[in-house]
């Protein structure tokens, strides 16, 4: 997560990520404090089932470990609907609320994906996209343990 600020969107995609059984998830640290005791309400106390880190830089993850992908629509980005993995484990990157994904991570990720958008809206929250995309590539993986 690339400087999340809003409690309930990191909950949310704490709970997803339970639900989607995800390894394990990062949280890139905003200059907003987090109300860390709202999170794990929210959460339904997944903080306590899914792994995480909160990290200072992005230079603190191994990017050699994981093939990385960013949430995001740009000029190169695929398509949720038409995107094949290419290397796994993958990270996802999720945007912040307002600003999305920061260039350093867009340059840093190996990939992007967006979702295709119908209606007169440009963008969707956060959680949601998460929650699309985390689904769209976990049904397209490995069946479920």
């Amino acid at each position: 997560m690339d400087r999340l600020e809003i409690e309930e969107n990191i909950a949310h995609i704490f709970r997803l990520s339970d639900a989607f059984s995800v390894d394990k998830v990062f949280i890139l640290k905003s200059e907003r404090s987090i109300n860390w005791q709202k999170v794990k309400k929210i959460s339904r106390q997944c903080t306590e089932q899914v792994r995480y880190e909160v990290i200072e830089s992005i230079d603190q993850i191994d990017k050699d470990m994981y093939y990385k992908v960013a949430v995001e629509w740009t000029d190169e980005s695929k398509s949720v609907i038409e995107y094949s993995l290419a290397k796994v484990p993958i990270l996802l990157v999720a945007g912040n609320e307002k600003h999305g994904c920061s260039q350093k991570i867009l340059d840093w990720c190996d990939d992007s994906i967006h979702i295709d958008m119908y209606g007169q809206n440009s963008s969707m929250n956060v959680a949601m996209a998460a929650g699309i995309v985390v689904h769209s590539i976990r049904s397209k993986s490995a069946p479920r343990k």
